[in-house]
């Protein structure tokens, strides 16, 4: 879901919105940032890309569910 998309769900409340989804983005961003350097110090680029490859397969997963 993008911004546009956000923004459409309740024009009267479209700044407060917004701003929680900025500020979820950039918290999921961080998130990522911290979970890669963990699993860096656990097994190396090994653990790195076992692991985005498994967000990839969640992220699959749910946006196959979604259509059935």
């Amino acid at each position: 879901m993008g911004r546009r998309a956000v923004n459409l769900l309740k024009p009267e409340a479209r700044g407060r919105i917004n701003g929680l989804f900025v500020g979820i983005f950039f918290l999921g961003g961080a998130l990522g940032s911290a979970l890669a350097g963990m699993a860096w110090d656990f097994g190396g680029w090994v653990a790195v890309c076992a692991g985005a490859a498994g967000f990839g397969v969640i992220a699959l997963i749910t946006g196959l569910a979604a259509r059935i």
